[in-house]
């Protein structure tokens, strides 16, 4: 696959805001499953924490995860990723893995006021999840209700509406949220600032 991201960046990282002179970005495969240090957490990926500057993280990650198979480049901040709050947003996917990055003003306390910086995690949302990621607890995407009721008993399970799965709150400090299926199964989790989508 071949994409494009802005001029004067390192793995298309760009902190220019006025760049508009495009480069070729060849983003290939995904690593091996379960890479050594990645935690799914309400605040980041054990590795890697929300507020961590994009282009550290970006680097973090594609250690740990392989090289990405897309990334959006520096776009709007309403997109097919949701409505994220700040100016700028950046998406990239590795398989059935999204990381978010951006300038909101969201609280992350190790990092300057709209500094470009991690700031999401979604996980099974654009596909099955190769690496097998999971919480401290185990949690993963394909875990069963019952599982993630014994590994986190202070969980809130919230049921199913008419536009919503039935999901989960994991974290009481933070946002940890999972999404179940019909068979009471998780098919995703997210974590971080909070883009809604639609």
């Amino acid at each position: 696959m071949l994409v494009t991201a802005p001029a004067g960046s390192d793995a298309g990282i760009s902190t220019d805001a006025a760049a508009t002179t495009t480069v070729p970005l060849r983003l290939g495969a995904a690593a091996v499953p379960r890479p050594e240090g990645v935690v799914l957490a309400s605040d980041g990926l054990g590795l890697v924490p929300f507020g961590t500057d994009a282009l550290t993280a970006l680097d973090v990650l594609t250690g740990a995860l392989g090289q990405p198979v897309a990334d959006s480049g520096w776009t709007d901040t309403f997109s097919i990723y949701g409505d994220c709050p700040g100016s700028r947003l950046r998406a990239v996917e590795w398989p059935g893995f999204l990381a978010l990055f951006g300038n909101a003003d969201d609280g992350y306390q190790h990092r300057d006021s709209g500094e470009e910086h991690f700031m999401t995690w979604r996980l099974g949302a654009f596909g099955p999840d190769p690496y097998m990621l999971q919480t401290a607890e185990g949690i993963g995407v394909g875990a069963g209700r019952a599982e993630v009721a014994e590994a986190y008993p202070a969980a809130t399970f919230r049921p199913a509406t008419a536009s919503e799965p039935a999901s989960v709150l994991l974290a009481t400090s933070g946002r940890l949220v999972g999404a179940f299926d019909e068979a009471g199964v998780l098919r995703s989790l997210e974590a971080g600032t909070r883009c809604p989508i639609g």
